[in-house]
């Protein structure tokens, strides 16, 4: 997984303004993946926010996620 922290002017341009969206992780491909589940990466646990299948080809998705504090 590639996974890029996001600043709030990235998440501007990319029409998906959400105070809480942290993070950007992006994997290749898999059905099912959904805003329901959560990532685990490194020790930490992630709410998916949105999942995106890059311009719909089926090689790529990207989630935009904040990490989830207990």
């Amino acid at each position: 997984a590639q996974v890029e922290p996001l600043s709030g002017r990235e998440l501007f341009q990319s029409n998906q303004w959400r105070a809480n969206v942290d993070y950007r992780f992006t994997i290749r491909y898999s059905s099912g993946i959904s805003p329901q589940m959560r990532i685990v990466y490194s020790g930490s646990s992630y709410q998916i926010h949105s999942v995106i299948d890059i311009n719909d080809e089926h090689k790529e998705i990207q989630m935009l996620c904040s990490r989830v504090t207990t």
